[in-house]
């Protein structure tokens, strides 16, 4: 369950925070494409192991989706960060 969210994730992904905090983001996502892709994301994240990376466009703006899992090394996470890093559209 989300305990933290950002005002500038809330902003992007149009998830209110204060309506978000104590639910799962798949049951809170304002569209099936976002909690599909967390929820594949979370299942492929391991604790201790690398993150997870996918590539998301909130209202046409490409973001990278990084997820880590934090939990007993190799095991089932107990709790993931997820940070979306804004892709660069200028090539200069």
């Amino acid at each position: 369950n989300i305990v933290y969210m950002n005002s500038v994730f809330e902003e992007m992904s149009g998830i209110r925070a204060d309506a978000a905090i104590g639910q799962s983001l798949q049951a809170v996502a304002r569209d099936q494409s976002l909690a599909a892709l967390t929820s594949d994301t979370f299942d492929r994240a391991l604790s201790g192991g690398d993150p997870i990376v996918d590539d998301f466009d909130f209202s046409g703006t490409s973001y990278r989706i990084h997820v880590a899992g934090f939990g007993p090394t190799g095991g089932s996470p107990r709790c993931y960060v997820l940070a979306a890093v804004r892709s660069d559209v200028s090539n200069g």
